[in-house]
């Protein structure tokens, strides 16, 4: 006679099979674009008309439409805390509207660790590399991760952008120690990657978290010498801590607003034990510290070939122990030359490799460059 579960157990298999459905549904498929509004191919194109706009972006098939919020101090929405305003700021509220009534989602992209104002502004948020300069960082005007009123500001800026956008997602990027992007793609030498941030608010939160007391009276150079060759292990501890404890801050002001608002994280595309462990030793990102805050993981773009990013891409999922939907590539248009024979097959192969699980910036380029555009609006 065959087995018959019981009402109990047939309750268990039923709530089972429940959740299996709802974490595979949870992460559906995203063809995602940035749209900059301040591009000049946007402006040239539709004016003012947001709802131009979002039709054609509805035609092409784009799910998600991923916009910036603020840049170097400038609200591009009409904002009360950053110091400046784009001028066009209504724009970004209009776009956010035509896409709601088009059923394409809104990721608000705020940069958090990188800010022209605050650097230029206030030169003690300059982040200080294992050189004791802060001259490194001016490329990406890179502030410390560690300072507790820069941190307070941006959560603030987080806070007032889910209230006044009301977005779907919230992208996060440069949530990280600074990193040159000149030398994110792995294929380049550590030796010219510098360390930071090695400030005193960084030496100091780096003792008491520690317990490890650093020599006085040397120079910062030879305290972050001090550090890195005796003292690595806790100094990488000491900045996962420091960037997962701000994506806490983030996820709980985020989710105070707005519960159902998602997270998406921009994290270094290199595998686990690349570079030494680099994303953990140069970035202070522990993806495994960050997962339960974070919906979505995005890759940052890199020229790769697609077998590079599938090997970035598997070791993050590996990492993380998720489903793929939850990793996401992001393709840089620029590092396809439309003059280069053959650039059109890789990014339509590309598109075809990654099944629609993409982001590419940016429309404006599309615009720009017309077979790019059919090519990424004949991949539904």
């Amino acid at each position: 006679m065959p087995y018959l579960p019981n009402m109990k157990t047939g309750h268990y298999i039923l709530l089972i099979a429940l959740l299996i459905i709802s974490s595979c549904s949870r992460y559906e498929n995203i063809k995602g674009v940035y749209v900059l509004l301040q591009a000049p191919e946007i402006r040239q194109r539709y004016g003012g008309e947001m709802g131009a706009l979002a039709d054609e972006l509805k035609e092409a098939h784009v799910s998600l439409v991923i916009s910036p919020t603020m840049e170097h101090g400038t609200a591009y929405y009409p904002s009360d805390v950053l110091p400046k305003r784009w001028e066009y700021g209504t724009q970004l509220l209009a776009l956010r509207h035509e896409l709601r009534r088009r059923d394409i989602r809104f990721a608000a992209y705020i940069p958090v660790f990188t800010d022209a104002y605050a650097y230029r502004a206030q030169p003690g948020l300059r982040a200080v590399n294992d050189y004791g300069s802060r001259n490194g960082s001016e490329q990406q005007h890179a502030v410390c991760p560690n300072n507790p009123e820069y941190q307070s500001y941006k959560l603030e800026a987080i806070e007032e952008v889910i209230l006044i956008l009301q977005p779907d997602i919230v992208y996060l990027d440069n949530l990280f120690f600074p990193v040159n992007p000149l030398y994110i793609c792995p294929e380049n030498s550590t030796n010219n990657i510098r360390s930071y941030c090695f400030c005193s608010s960084c030496l100091q939160a780096f003792q008491e978290h520690s317990q490890i007391v650093l020599p006085q009276g040397q120079s910062t150079a030879d305290i972050a010498a001090e550090i890195l060759e005796h003292h690595e292990t806790e100094w990488i501890q000491w900045k996962c801590e420091t960037i997962t404890s701000f994506m806490e801050k983030a996820s709980k002001t985020i989710h105070t607003v707005n519960p159902d608002c998602k997270i998406m994280l921009s994290v270094l595309p290199w595998k686990e034990k690349q570079l030494h462990s680099g994303r953990k030793r140069l970035s202070g990102q522990d993806v495994k510290t960050l997962a339960p805050f974070v919906d979505y993981f995005t890759l940052l773009p890199c020229p790769f070939q697609t077998g590079q990013f599938d090997s970035a891409l598997s070791s993050v999922v590996s990492d993380l122990q998720v489903t793929e939907r939850r990793v996401i590539p992001s393709i840089e248009m620029r590092n396809y030359r439309p003059t280069e024979l053959g650039n059109e097959f890789y990014f339509q192969r590309s598109l075809q490799h990654f099944q629609h699980n993409v982001i590419i910036s940016d429309w404006g380029y599309l615009l720009k460059n017309r077979p790019y555009l059919n090519t990424f609006i004949s991949e539904p």
